[in-house]
């Protein structure tokens, strides 16, 4: 049909002819004279949920004249470096946050590994595993309604878990299809792992750290990820950064980087 809109535009279909948008090649019909900010097709009737979940993200403005996303909520997941050296300071939220409200972004932090130290894991709080969060990951996910997501854990499945690089990524990968699966419009994020020094027996956990980190760029692309190089901060012991500019502050800025660029930011 012809149809003349603005905003958004719902249309359901039966048949079973070939998907178009625009108009056919080699075919009379009028073309769309409008600019396509964003598609979905689904091959099955969408939930209430899912419907919501898609009413808010095409309410989410990609950075035009000036404009941003409305405050997206960003949850950062991880181990004992996600709470902080040791006195549950936030880790890196603090500076995330203070960056991206100066660069013209107003975010929210959510989940529960908040500014407080809270810490939830997996029978104990050291020792929070990628390979283990899927047991409660999808809960949390819907509790915290996140628009962005960080994972931030692998440390310590590889240095307490035996895990090799490659694994790591796989576990990733699986956590990246339970947000997909969860909350399918947000924004996924993939940080790198600190380089660990000092702990024994650190090269074989060093060797496969470094795997993972450089197999990871092009393993979050290939799932519609983002990554986000934390670098090498300064720690506190052989894993945890210390508070401050060095440490902490240093990943919360280059996450910030990471959150403007997928909220729609240069």
């Amino acid at each position: 049909a012809d149809v003349t809109a603005t905003g958004t535009l719902t249309a359901m279909s039966s048949a079973t002819p070939d998907f178009t948008m625009g108009v056919l090649d080699n075919v009379a019909s009028f073309p769309l004279g409008a600019k396509v900010r964003a598609a979905f097709m689904f091959n099955r009737a969408v939930s209430s949920a899912e419907r919501l979940d898609l009413d808010a993200y095409l309410t989410w403005t990609v950075r035009e004249a000036g404009t941003w996303w409305t405050a997206p909520k960003v949850m950062r997941c991880g181990d004992s470096t996600t709470v902080g050296s040791f006195g549950g300071t936030g880790g890196s939220r603090p500076k995330q946050l203070a960056d991206c409200i100066a660069a013209g972004l107003t975010i929210s932090q959510v989940g529960p590994y908040d500014n407080s130290g809270l810490h939830r894991g997996v029978g104990s709080e050291i020792g929070y595993s990628v390979a283990a969060a899927p047991t409660v990951f999808a809960a949390e996910l819907v509790t915290a309604d996140p628009d962005i997501v960080i994972l931030a854990w692998g440390i310590n499945d590889m240095i307490a878990g035996g895990a090799t690089g490659a694994q790591t990524i796989t576990t990733f990968e699986t956590l990246t299809k339970i947000v997909k699966r969860t909350k399918p419009f947000a924004k996924i994020i993939w940080n790198s792992v600190i380089r660990w020094t000092g702990y024994v027996p650190g090269a074989a956990y060093l060797t496969e750290c470094d795997a993972f980190n450089a197999a990871g760029p092009a393993a979050a692309a290939a799932v519609g990820a983002y990554w986000c190089d934390i670098g090498a901060p300064v720690r506190s012991d052989f894993v945890h950064p210390v508070d401050g500019a060095t440490g902490y502050d240093a990943i919360g800025a280059a996450e910030a980087l990471v959150i403007i660029q997928a909220a729609g930011g240069a």
